[in-house]
């Protein structure tokens, strides 16, 4: 009997542990599961990461000609701005010109006008002393 018993306890140690190894290894499956999980949702993340990189990539590469062209239109500006002003010179020396040109005119008529006047008091005199 003894024989009995040492075997059924045996097997009842026996039992026992393959009862630890089986629930250790269900424990070890589900943390397998979990650390998978959340290997799983780190991957995902990191590609979530990854486009939204991508994505901030391309919008600072349109922002980066979007001020090229405002730097462009801003220099058009500019030398739009300097022909304008050049323009402007240069209609304000024709004014200049054109003033100075009239003070001239008046200067001939009113020459003009005295000199008529003159011709005719000539005239006049003329003709009285002819009369």
């Amino acid at each position: 009997m003894t024989t009995n018993h040492d075997s059924s306890s045996r097997l009842e140690r026996i039992e026992a542990l393959m009862l630890e190894l089986a629930t250790a290894s269900v424990r070890h499956d589900n943390e397998f599961s979990r650390i998978n999980g959340m290997l799983d949702r780190l991957t995902i993340g990191q590609e979530q990461n990854r486009q939204m990189i991508a994505d901030l990539a391309t919008a600072q590469e349109q922002m980066r000609q979007r001020v090229a062209d405002l730097l462009a239109a801003q220099e058009q500006e500019r030398q739009a701005i300097a022909a304008l002003t050049a323009k402007q010179d240069l209609n304000q020396e024709a004014i200049a010109a054109l003033t100075a040109k009239q003070d001239l005119n008046q200067e001939a008529i009113a020459t003009l006008t005295a000199s008529i006047q003159e011709l005719r008091n000539l005239t006049a005199d003329h003709l009285r002393g002819h009369a």
